[in-house]
């Protein structure tokens, strides 16, 4: 009986509706993201290459860094503002102005949350045959995790302007283009 109403569960998260206009706020955020973390990083290099000669490292550096800069941090901050307005939070058009910023902070929180965690994950991995010489597990993942919270708030901080600013958007496409099925939540269930 359990399996089946976790079953049941999970085909209702899997077939709510607001999967599109969720995806098109998280995609939003993301290329906003990701545009001023390439921007961020060109920045960077092109200050830092005002005092070197060598031009074609410079180069190099910036198709290096551009990458994970562009996935790195900001892919799963936007998986997270998407799962946040398609699962948890919804943008819909009959709610006011508060409950849109209200939602959006929500999003850019489960954004930031996703960020953090998976980002300790991957540096975990990443320094596993490194990290754990002469230290002790718990210090190991204490120390982790302060390397990463930094990156995780200044994230959300970002996201703070960013996620109201797509949901915002996204509301008053909403209304001017009224779905045929409302959307709702986990937190309209509630």
């Amino acid at each position: 009986m359990a399996k089946r109403d976790l079953g049941d569960v999970a085909v209702k998260a899997l077939t709510r509706p607001g999967l599109g206009s969720a995806l098109l706020a998280g995609l939003g955020v993301y290329v906003v993201l990701a545009f001023q973390s390439v921007l961020g990083t060109l920045v960077y290099v092109a200050t830092d290459q005002a005092y070197s000669q060598d031009v074609g490292a410079y180069l190099g550096v910036v198709l290096q860094g551009t990458l994970p800069t562009a996935l790195g941090t900001p892919l799963p901050f936007a998986l997270g503002a998407f799962l946040a307005f398609w699962q948890i939070a919804p943008i819909v058009p009959q709610l006011r102005m508060a409950h849109i910023v209200t939602r959006a902070l929500l999003a850019a929180g489960i954004g930031a949350t996703v960020a953090a965690v998976l980002g300790f994950l991957v540096t975990v991995i990443a320094r596993a045959d490194t990290g754990l010489v002469g230290t002790s597990l718990p210090r190991y993942l204490f120390d982790t995790a302060r390397s990463v919270l930094p990156d995780a708030l200044t994230l959300f901080i970002d996201g703070l302007v960013v996620v109201p600013l797509a949901a915002l958007l996204l509301w008053g496409w909403l209304q001017s283009h009224p779905p045929k099925t409302t959307a709702r939540g986990a937190l309209d269930e509630v």
